[in-house]
């Protein structure tokens, strides 16, 4: 693999663990803070994470 690919798949992951707040402990510590759950905090996620790895993306295979 080249470290192209490789960052870009860090990249990914970093991006896709932070969508959802089972995904680590700082999402679920943020989400009780701010009182919010699983379902408002996927709302909100998902669209913004996957709109953000789109972007990383793209401008890392430029």
């Amino acid at each position: 693999m080249s470290a192209l690919q490789i960052k870009c798949i860090l990249l990914g992951l970093l991006i896709s663990g932070g969508m959802l707040i089972p995904g680590n402990i700082p999402n679920i510590i943020t989400a009780s803070k701010l009182k919010i759950g699983s379902r408002e905090w996927a709302r909100l996620g998902i669209p913004l994470g996957l709109s953000s790895m789109a972007i990383y993306f793209v401008i890392l295979n430029i």
